[in-house]
């Protein structure tokens, strides 16, 4: 959307130069942060489980562990150029 748009519904402005106006997102980003630091603390047991089988596994699954994949990785993953 081009930033100098502005965006008006029901008479109310929720857009204007390049910004939410109705949206506060410094806090939507510090109650996502949040939540993802909780899901993180959750998954703790999970996570070291999977990485004490990490190695393991990439011997039989190297190929798919090496490509990319749009998401944020808790497990380093050796891959060979």
């Amino acid at each position: 959307m081009d930033k100098r748009a502005i965006v008006i519904r029901g008479g109310l402005i929720l857009f204007h130069d390049g910004k939410l106006l109705t949206l506060d997102e410094g806090l939507l980003r510090r109650d996502a942060q949040e939540a993802a630091s909780r899901l993180d603390a959750a998954n703790d047991v999970a996570l070291a489980g999977a990485k004490s089988v990490a190695k393991f596994v990439g011997m039989f699954c190297a190929a798919q562990g090496c490509t990319g994949h749009p998401v944020r990785r808790n497990l380093d993953v050796a891959c060979e150029a």
